[in-house]
């Protein structure tokens, strides 16, 4: 699924995609949702551009699962969030971001 998303800021394009890219960014977003368990997995310049990978071990609820299907389950496993950014066609950077 390809899914674009477009919004406009009242900052420098420079600002944004500053703030977008630090750590405490993510640090404040987290503590506004208060998610404590998380970790940096990568956070930094790639070959590929800009990495922002993060990992939240999460709880899986099998209540609502058929019973033969809860064994093909764990009760936990990483929910992986994935920023990727790069110079954009046309606009001057862009995210691939993936979860």
């Amino acid at each position: 699924m390809n899914v674009t998303v477009d919004r406009e800021y009242d900052t420098s394009v420079e600002r944004l995609f500053e703030i977008l890219t630090s750590r405490e960014y993510f640090e404040q977003r987290y503590a506004w949702g208060k998610v404590e368990n998380y970790r940096f997995d990568t956070f930094g310049q790639t070959d590929d551009g800009f990495l922002i990978r993060i990992i939240q071990p999460i709880t899986i609820r099998t209540d609502r699962i058929p019973g033969f299907a809860r064994r093909f389950l764990p009760s936990e496993t990483d929910l992986l969030t994935e920023f990727l950014w790069h110079p954009g066609g046309g606009a001057p950077y862009q995210a691939d971001y993936r979860f």
